[in-house]
């Protein structure tokens, strides 16, 4: 005397009701729950985030890639979009300025490395 069919469904229907509702009690915030002001905010990072995409594009293509090219970039062009605005905002105002002070990090060791490689 087994389980006929219609209580092999019943059963399996149990189970996927069960998974289910585990899969709902497990739900993370998605689009839907940002607000609007985590939206703009979003943006506004976009917008910074885009500027290093636009140069690295650039970059890209370049066929003989030299320091001429890439350091008007790096400690020009970057830094003069990442100037804090008054309408920045607390959080972007950090952003800005946290990037800003690993591009000056990097710079520097590389200064320091290309010093270092110099013979007497």
């Amino acid at each position: 005397m087994g389980l006929d069919i219609s209580d092999a469904l019943e059963v399996d229907s149990i189970k996927a009701n069960t998974n289910l509702g585990t899969l709902h009690s497990l739900h993370k915030p998605v689009v839907d729950d940002l607000t609007s002001a985590q939206w703009l905010l979003i943006k506004k990072i976009a917008d910074i985030l885009k500027l290093f995409q636009d140069a690295t594009k650039f970059l890209v293509h370049e066929k003989h890639l030299t320091m001429g090219v890439v350091m008007p970039i790096i400690l020009g062009a970057i830094p003069k979009h990442l100037k804090v605005v008054p309408a920045d905002g607390l959080e972007i105002e950090a952003c800005k300025e946290k990037l800003l002070i690993n591009i000056d990090i990097c710079w520097d060791m590389i200064n320091v490395n290309h010093a270092s490689c110099h013979l007497p």
